[in-house]
Formats: structure tokens, C-alpha cells, sequence
């Protein structure tokens, strides 16, 4: 077993009980169905105005942090999942 390979449960059941209490916890999964060479956003071009764009989270003048697990698993990761956990990132 590796070293954080439990922590992807904990993780998982910590999401489940935060939607048990009512949180706000989204996920966003790519679509792995099909290949991405069929996406025909990927052939146009894109334009992303600054009302479209999101935020940096850190950088030179805030705070920033990153949280990084990784295994030889790959039944425990979820390929192409976002998940997002809380009310203060819209």
C-alpha cells in the first residue's frame, strides 16, 4: 500500500458527508466517452472575454495553496474530475 492511498477514502467519505449536511460540493467530469480529437471546440477558435474569466488562485500579491495526493493506484483516482468543495469560489 503507498502512502496516501487511504487518504483517497477519507477524502471521498469527507465529499459524501458534506452533501449529507447540505454543503455545496460540485463536480465537473470530462467526458471520456468519446475522444477529444471529435470536439469540435477544438477546431475553432477561442475567445475568452475577462467576464468570462475565472480566478488564479495565489500568485505575486495573495496567498496561494496546493493540496497534491498521488498512488500507483489508478482505481483511486477518477480521471478527468473536478471537484469543488465550498461556497467561496463561484
Amino acid at each position: 500500500m503507498a502512502l496516501f492511498d487511504p487518504y483517497f477514502a477519507l477524502i471521498r467519505d469527507y465529499e459524501d458527508d458534506l452533501r449529507i449536511k447540505g454543503r455545496n460540493v460540485r463536480v465537473w467530469s470530462a467526458d471520456q466517452s468519446r475522444p477529444a480529437e471529435d470536439d469540435e471546440t477544438l477546431t475553432k477558435p477561442t475567445l475568452i472575454l475577462k467576464e468570462d474569466a475565472a480566478v488564479e488562485l495565489g500568485g505575486p500579491a495573495s496567498a496561494g495553496t496546493t493540496f497534491l495526493l498521488w498512488t500507483d493506484d489508478v482505481s483511486l483516482v477518477s480521471d478527468g474530475r473536478i471537484t469543488l468543495i465550498g461556497p467561496d469560489i463561484t
